[in-house]
């Protein structure tokens, strides 16, 4: 990925976002993966930092994409909201699930076919989530989706 120009890369990162998204993992994980890469690499080969700054400019625009379509601040709130339901311990155990269905919705929103239901598939399996958890996931897709700027 890095031998590409940014263009290239980026389309790449279009396309891996909505293979990732259709399959219940919102492009919120892969923002966050590309940050990651770009300072791990950056740390590990520091001669090539400018080379992997292409993985920060590339999470930069995805989270452009995700903050079109619900913003930052509702996105926030709305994931703070998520962890309050389902109260403090499943929060815990199960950190950053307010903020995964929010980016699925927004993914949803910017195109990404089935993002929600692929990521409520498992979210709300009655088998693995008190019904507590499983409302309260129903209630943020809800609220997300009307959020939607």
């Amino acid at each position: 990925l890095t031998a590409l120009d940014e263009d290239a890369l980026q389309k790449q990162m279009d396309w891996l976002r909505n293979l990732l998204a259709v399959r219940g993992m919102p492009s919120l994980t892969l923002e966050h993966t590309l940050r990651f890469l770009q300072e791990e690499l950056s740390k590990a080969v520091p001669e090539k930092t400018a080379v992997y700054e292409k993985f920060r400019k590339s999470a930069d625009i995805l989270d452009g994409v995700r903050t079109e379509a619900i913003p930052e601040d509702s996105f926030r709130s709305l994931a703070a909201e998520f962890d309050r339901a389902v109260g403090p311990e499943m929060a815990h155990t199960h950190k950053n699930t307010g903020r995964l269905i929010v980016s699925a919705v927004a993914d949803e929103t910017s195109g990404v076919e089935d993002a929600v239901s692929a990521l409520l598939e498992w979210l709300t399996d009655a088998g693995r989530f008190p019904e507590q958890w499983v409302a309260a996931v129903h209630e943020t897709v809800e609220k997300a989706r009307r959020a939607v700027g």
